[in-house]
C-alpha cells in the first residue's frame, strides 16, 4: 500500500503535524521541554504503526516545508488551486514511475486543508492523469470552509464548535457536576441546546432583548465555562 499524505496550512510542511501523527514511535518529550532536543529523547514505540503493512509518502507541495521552486520558476505558479493540483499530479505520477509503484494500491491523505488538496487531486489525478486512487484518507477534514470561519456573517461555526467546547471543558472539570457526570449525555444536550435555541438567537442578532442575551450567555457559560462576560 502507497499512501500519500499531504500537510495543511501554508505554509505548513509534513513535518510537524503529519510525521509526527504517522510515524512508527514517539519521542519521549517532558511538556515543558524544547522539541528541537526530541531526537535524543527515548522512544515510545507505537502499538498501531503502519510501517510495516505500507510506505508512507510524505508531500511537501512547492512553497511549504522543504519544497522550494528551482531555477527560473517562481512560487506564483504554483500557488493556486489548479496550479497546486498540477504540481502535485505531476509529483505522484514521476515517483510513481521512478519508483515502480503503478502496480501499488495507492491512497491519498490529507489533514486539515491537506483534505481540500486531497480532493482536489484526487479529481486532476483521474481527469488529467487516468490515474485513481484506491481510496481517500481525510484527517481534521477541511472541505466545508463555512464550517470553519467565523464571521458576523456566517454563524455556523459558532454553532458546530460548541459541543467541541464542553468536551474540552469537560475533560477539564470546568462543567457542572451535572453536566461531568456523563459526556455523551452532556453533549447531546448541547446539540439540542445549539439547534432550538442557540441558531434562533443568532439569527436575531441585535434584535434580542436584554434578557434572551443574558439567558444565552448562562447557557453558554453552562456548556463551555467560560464567564458570561467573554
Amino acid at each position: 500500500r502507497l499512501p500519500l499524505a499531504l500537510q495543511g496550512t501554508p505554509p505548513a510542511g509534513a513535518e510537524p503535524t503529519l510525521q509526527r501523527r504517522l510515524r512508527p514511535c514517539d519521542p519521549r518529550v517532558g511538556f515543558r521541554q524544547s522539541l528541537s532536543g526530541a531526537s535524543h529523547a527515548p522512544n515510545d514505540h507505537r502499538r498501531h504503526g503502519r510501517l510495516d503493512v505500507t510506505d508512507l509518502v510524505m508531500i511537501d507541495p512547492v512553497g511549504t516545508g522543504y519544497s522550494k521552486p528551482v531555477g527560473k520558476a517562481k512560487g506564483s505558479e504554483f500557488w493556486g488551486v489548479d496550479q497546486d493540483a498540477r504540481s502535485l499530479a505531476q509529483f505522484v505520477s514521476r515517483y510513481l514511475s521512478e519508483n515502480s509503484r503503478w502496480n501499488s494500491p495507492r491512497y491519498l491523505l490529507g489533514e486539515s486543508y491537506g483534505t481540500t488538496r486531497a480532493a482536489g487531486l484526487a479529481n486532476y489525478l483521474h481527469s488529467q492523469f487516468g490515474m485513481d486512487m484506491r481510496g481517500l484518507i481525510l484527517l481534521s477534514s477541511a472541505l466545508d470552509f463555512q464550517t470553519l470561519i467565523f464571521s458576523k456573517e456566517n454563524d455556523l461555526p459558532y454553532v458546530l464548535y460548541l459541543s467541541t467546547y464542553s468536551a474540552v471543558a469537560w475533560y477539564h472539570h470546568k462543567l457542572s457536576p451535572d453536566l461531568q457526570k456523563d459526556l455523551d449525555a452532556t453533549l447531546r444536550q448541547v446539540e439540542r441546546w445549539a439547534v432550538n435555541e442557540y441558531i434562533p438567537a443568532l439569527a436575531r442578532g441585535s434584535d434580542l432583548s436584554g434578557d434572551q442575551r443574558k439567558k444565552i450567555a448562562e447557557a453558554l457559560h453552562r456548556f463551555t465555562g467560560l464567564g458570561e462576560a467573554y
